[in-house]
């Protein structure tokens, strides 16, 4: 966490916009909240779920909490791990406008079994909802225009998972390469969690097509 605080302090700094940071702390149980209460309120600030949500609800409500800060134009997230680093930030930012969601597709990663399993399950899964260019679904190196962002939002009353969200919400996603850390750490993905990705983006699917369509077209008129 300090590794990470310092890095988006230099990014923020070197930025030619005013930035924003928010930390979405998924119910840790370490000295997350500790570190979070002593960094500046003037850049940083952070958001707790109170029980433990999953990574894409506690995102979603980091999101939401963004939104709702005055004149934000555009909403990044990212993992903790700096695997893309911040600064790859400044790769995404000049498109939109030409696109109204930016994916980081991580090049130089290296990924175990696992990975390739969940990035296999998520892209069959996202396939099903919309065809699109992106093939990194699982990358949480994420750029969203505003509009954008608050439609994933909106419609998370469908379900959690984030690359269904964005596919919903976007008209033009993109996706360009990042530099990524190249960590090759034991995948936080059991085959249970991995279990719960694809059964997410299934159930997202099903209420998409039974469901959503009066949602989606209200979305639309807006």
């Amino acid at each position: 966490m300090p590794d990470l605080a310092a890095s988006l302090r230099a990014f923020t700094a070197a930025s030619d916009r005013p930035v924003r940071i928010v930390f979405a702390d998924d119910a840790s149980s370490d000295a997350t909240p500790i570190l979070l209460s002593g960094l500046d309120t003037r850049l940083f600030a952070h958001v707790r779920c109170p029980l433990p949500s999953g990574q894409h609800r506690a995102v979603l409500r980091g999101m939401a909490h963004a939104l709702r800060m005055p004149d934000i134009a555009m909403v990044a997230t990212m993992d903790a791990d700096m695997d893309p680093p911040p600064d790859q930030l400044a790769l995404l930012i000049p498109l939109i406008g030409h696109a109204d969601l930016v994916v980081g597709y991580r090049m130089g990663r290296r990924r175990s079994v696992t990975r390739l399993a969940v990035s296999l399950v998520l892209r069959m899964c996202c396939n099903l909802l919309r065809p699109s260019p992106i093939r990194d679904h699982g990358s949480m190196f994420r750029l969203y225009a505003h509009e954008t962002a608050a439609r994933c939002v909106h419609l998370s009353e469908l379900g959690p998972c984030l690359p269904g969200l964005g596919l919903l919400s976007a008209r033009n996603p993109v996706e360009v390469p990042v530099c990524g850390g190249g960590s090759c750490r034991a995948s936080r993905y059991s085959p249970g969690r991995i279990g719960r990705v694809g059964l997410d983006m299934l159930t997202l699917c099903a209420r998409v097509r039974l469901r959503s369509t009066p949602l989606l077209a209200q979305q639309d008129r807006r």
